[in-house]
């Protein structure tokens, strides 16, 4: 082997040539670095403002879905504005970054200085402070002023709002309130139709049920501006009032037929008690030829008896 090695030709040796093609882990360089390192030298807090182009096409629900996010933020804004936004009970809340309790706060105590400081809202203030009677959340009946009031109210709303978000966003789920404890018997369950035989008894009840009659209204002469007649009787709107009136009138047209009978009687009697006059016999034929011929008028004593 030593022999082979030491018999062989320096000129012989060949040298063997790396591919340049070919990277290793020496001559490879990471790819885009550069722009890499030059994104990095950007303004990492510069607003950059991205066109259509960059973006491309928005489908519609994209758009529709943005709106109503932006219109779910403007009623937040305003909620908590008006003092209406309330915070978790932990404490932790992510959906506002300023203090609007205080915001309302200074609002309220600039508004009150504005109040004092101009002489043309005095009457808005002696309203405010005004003592009237409201009705509390326990049903009691109390006294106190308008702005009172106004505040009552707004807490009422905001405690409403708060229980309705603790029910929504809840992490566990309320304690059914129809629970059953201990042995118990669900008769229900061996008479399945005891359900069908309610609902068909409720449908029976508002088929039979009688409709209320609508009240009683009658003709109001003052709400038409027209010429009445003569014989026009404006009757009460007072049941009991009217109910008299019509009474008095159906006694005076009774005793205005009566009195009319005894007059047509009266005038009947009269007409029998007179002579009654019998009419003329009529002229013979010699006695309307003499007439007819000297154009004579007709007389009484050509007429014979």
């Amino acid at each position: 082997m030593a022999d082979s090695f030491s018999s062989a030709k320096p000129g012989n040796t060949k040298q063997v040539k790396s591919s340049k093609g070919k990277s290793d882990i020496f001559t490879a360089h990471n790819r885009n670095v550069k722009k890499r390192a030059a994104r990095d030298l950007e303004d990492e807090n510069g607003q950059r403002h991205q066109t259509k182009d960059d973006l491309g096409a928005v489908s519609a629900a994209d758009l529709h879905r943005s709106k109503r996010r932006m219109e779910e933020k403007v009623r937040m804004y305003n909620a908590m504005k008006r003092g209406e936004f309330v915070k978790r009970d932990d404490g932790f809340d992510d959906r506002g970054l300023v203090d609007f309790d205080r915001k309302w706060a200074q609002t309220q105590y600039n508004q009150d200085d504005s109040d004092l400081s101009d002489q043309s809202e005095d009457d808005d203030a002696q309203d405010a402070n005004e003592i009237v009677e409201y009705t509390d959340e326990f049903g009691r009946l109390r006294k106190g002023t308008k702005k009172e009031v106004e505040k009552e109210e707004r807490r009422s709303r905001i405690q409403a709002i708060a229980n309705e978000d603790a029910e929504q966003f809840a992490a566990h789920p309320q304690m059914p309130t129809n629970v059953i404890y201990g042995d118990a018997v669900q008769h229900q369950a061996f008479n399945p139709d005891r359900t069908i035989a309610e609902q068909m008894a409720e449908l029976v009840k508002k088929r039979d049920k009688s409709a209320t009659p609508p009240p009683a209204t009658h003709f109001d002469a003052n709400a038409e501006i027209r010429t009445k007649g003569t014989a026009f009787y404006n009757f009460s709107h007072h049941a009991t009032e009217r109910e008299r009136e019509m009474a008095e009138l159906e006694k005076t047209r009774l005793e205005t037929e009566r009195i009319r009978k005894e007059k047509t009687a009266e005038l009947q009697k009269q007409n029998s008690t007179q002579p009654v006059s019998t009419p003329a016999a009529p002229l013979n034929e010699d006695a309307k030829r003499f007439l007819d011929e000297f154009e004579l008028p007709e007389r009484e004593e050509l007429r014979p008896t």
